[in-house]
């Protein structure tokens, strides 16, 4: 007989990405772009209001694609590219009166965590000992 428990085992521990806090918390910059869509002039919901959103599901699809092959560097570096994308067509909405600066704060808030979560130390199961730059996600000390 098959051992099918291990083959289904392996599946699950791959298919269990929503539950990764990167992908938690870009899920909410998205649903927060969607509600902040609603708002925008029409020029701008349909050009940068939707390559926002774009840009926020490709995110979504590289976090998903990292964390189920064994080759995540790729996937992580695409990862931080739209980051960064998704960073400036954010700052071009606030700049464009889109959005107002409590929104903005919100959204830039959330952008960095979650360039922090990418730039998180690797598991104990990847080979390479930290992908984060020394500077990076440092927490402020409370006095």
């Amino acid at each position: 007989m098959y051992d099918v428990g291990f083959c289904f085992t392996g599946f699950v521990k791959a298919m269990i990405y929503d539950n990764l806090p990167v992908y938690k918390a870009t899920y909410d910059l998205l649903l927060l772009v969607f509600r902040m869509n609603r708002n925008f002039q029409r020029d701008y919901r349909y050009t940068l209001g939707e390559n926002v959103k774009n840009e926020l599901i490709a995110l979504l699809v590289c976090i998903y694609q990292a964390n189920s092959t064994a080759q995540k560097m790729v996937h992580l570096q695409r990862a931080r590219e739209h980051v960064v994308v998704v960073k400036l067509q954010i700052r071009l909405l606030m700049d464009l009166k889109q959005i107002n600066l409590k929104q903005y704060a919100t959204a830039a808030e959330q952008i960095e965590s979650i360039s922090c979560l990418l730039y998180t130390s690797p598991s104990p199961r990847d080979s390479c000992a930290s992908r984060m730059p020394s500077s990076a996600c440092k927490k402020k000390k409370k006095k």
